[in-house]
């Protein structure tokens, strides 16, 4: 068997960031909160004017995510059923994710939260968040 160490580094930090979000979850009082079972990769780029966050959710019913903004936490979550295709015991090979996540991202910038467009095309969720107007700082006229 080869080893991969840059393979066995990715695993670590999905492991960690699976714990990361597991305790933000917690710390905030979520009661519907289950175990992280999988974790979906997401791109999140930045354009001048706009936060694009993708996510590739392939076998999710678009009513089955659940997506919130508070402040700057963007918070993701979502559930893929199992079909019963075969005995659990008959696979030879199972690597698809089944059962619910939760991803939780802080962004890197205030959003507002009425301009959010959301799509969900060929198992990719596209979210555009538009960033917040920054407030200029406002001049004071000194009266004599």
């Amino acid at each position: 068997m080869k080893w991969e160490p840059i393979k066995d580094l990715l695993n670590i930090k999905e492991r960690m960031n699976r714990i990361f979000e597991e305790s933000i979850a917690r710390s905030r009082g979520k009661k519907d909160f289950d175990a992280v079972s999988w974790s979906p990769p997401v791109d999140i780029y930045e354009h001048e004017d706009c936060i694009v966050l993708k996510a590739e959710l392939p076998g999710i019913k678009k009513s089955d995510i659940n997506i919130e903004l508070h402040r700057d936490t963007l918070i993701l979550k979502g559930h893929r059923r199992r079909k019963k295709e075969s005995l659990e015991e008959n696979y030879l090979l199972l690597e698809r994710h089944f059962g619910s996540f939760t991803r939780i991202f802080n962004l890197p910038k205030m959003v507002q939260p009425d301009g959010i467009k959301a799509s969900y095309k060929n198992g990719i969720l596209e979210l555009i968040l538009p960033k917040a107007k920054e407030e200029k700082p406002k001049k004071i006229q000194i009266s004599t």
